[in-house]
Formats: structure tokens, sequence, C-alpha cells
């Protein structure tokens, strides 16, 4: 069954569609959190607190939107609460993020050297990423880690698809400038 149809047996109190829809989106969500800076426990509280109020949500399908861009909007909703509570506008990325990055560095170095130059690219990446603005970081962890398309992050967010499209591409020029001294062909 398809996660529209499960919601909309949910609204009507079906338990046993909310727990299929538990079991599918409790790791991608924890990890939504997690990745976005939460530490674990705060990503674990903040994945409890999704599905309760999940569970007694009003939804409705719409041709536009899927169950999908419904739950990273709440789950973006609710990472905006918990950072404001926390007095900052700081997200910080989880580290794995920057692992395709270290395809970049030339193989023909020798090992420690290629190891520490993947090491301060990382480094390097992960301050990048911190420096972002608050809603450019919560567009790209849409578009990486929750792997939505321009029109799904536009509709999580509240975003226009050419806002998304203008973030993205400010977010990547930004981070492709700070990593430059990275590329084999720079």
């Amino acid at each position: 069954m398809d996660d529209n149809s499960l919601m909309l047996r949910i609204v009507k109190g079906d338990r046993h569609a909310f727990r299929i829809l538990v079991d599918r989106y409790q790791g991608p969500m924890y990890n939504f959190f997690l990745r976005s800076g939460c530490i674990p426990e705060d990503a674990e509280d903040l994945t409890q607190q999704l599905f309760i109020k999940l569970f007694s949500a009003s939804y409705k399908t719409r041709d536009n939107a899927t169950f999908r861009t419904f739950i990273y909007r709440m789950a973006t909703n609710l990472l905006i609460d918990h950072t404001r509570r926390r007095g900052s506008d700081r997200l910080v990325f989880d580290s794995d993020l920057s692992g395709g990055l270290q395809d970049q560095i030339s193989s023909g170095e020798s090992l420690p050297d290629r190891d520490m130059e993947a090491t301060q690219l990382q480094e390097r990446y992960m301050r990048a990423l911190d420096a972002l603005p608050r809603e450019w970081k919560i567009v790209m962890e849409l578009r990486v880690t929750g792997e939505l398309n321009y029109r799904e992050i536009a509709e999580s967010t509240g975003l226009s698809v050419p806002a998304v499209e203008s973030i993205l591409f400010r977010a990547r020029e930004r981070l492709g400038r700070e990593l430059k001294e990275f590329r084999k062909d720079s």
C-alpha cells in the first residue's frame, strides 16, 4: 500500500497503517535530524515528536503533494523550532555528507598525502557548510539526505521551485569556491 493511502487510513484511526509508516520512515527521519546537526538524543526526540504529530495530523491527499513531501515539511518545521529553542540559527551537517568529495583528490599522490588532503578537504567542506545560511542548509539537507526533488523541497519548505533552484545553485557555487584548491582540474 502506498504512503498516501496509509496516511488516509491513519486519519481514520488505523494503528496498523501507522505502524507501517513508522517502520518506513523512522530511520530516514532520524537520519535527517542527525545529519542536520542534532545530537543523537535530540534526533530521537524529534523523530518521536514527528510521529506523534503525524498520528494526529490532518492530512488530505492533493494531486501535487505526496506523503513524503508532507512528512519532510513536518520534519523541517520541527527542526527549525528545535534550532530556535536552542537559541541558535546554526545547523551543522554530519561529516558523512562529505564522503563523495574525497573522490576529487588526485590519485597520483602517495597514500599518506592523499589521506591528509582528504582530511583537510572534509574539514574545509564542513566549515563551508556550517557557514551557509540556515535556509540554505535545510534545502541542501532535503536534497542530499532526503533525496527530494526541487518540487518536493519547495512544498516541504514553502519556497517556490525557482527559489529552491536558486538556493541550491548559490550553495553549490559557494561550496565550490571554498573547495576550489582541492579540485583536480584547478
